[in-house]
């Protein structure tokens, strides 16, 4: 697994979370054709399968990551657990 922020999918950036703890995942680039980035089976820090997928669009700051509006700026939004990529 290669860790990126996000791997484009049809031109469109995409990350994966964990929507049981809301940690973000990023992607892995050398997925296979068809699994869009999926970067596991389970949630490394909760261990749930319940993983799902976003167009990438936000940052990663002090280990959290915000998402932006169509705008590029912070969401007003309960930002999820974030992680460094690379």
């Amino acid at each position: 697994m290669v860790g990126v922020e996000s791997v484009d999918v049809g031109g469109v950036p995409v990350s994966w979370y964990c929507a049981s703890c809301s940690s973000e995942l990023g992607a892995d680039d050398a997925a296979p054709d068809g699994f869009m980035g999926q970067p596991a089976a389970r949630c490394p820090h909760c261990g749930a399968e319940d993983l799902a997928w976003e167009p990438w669009a936000g940052e990663i700051a002090d280990g959290v990551y915000y998402p932006h509006d169509e705008n590029g700026l912070r969401t007003i939004s309960t930002p999820r657990d974030g992680e460094p990529w690379g």
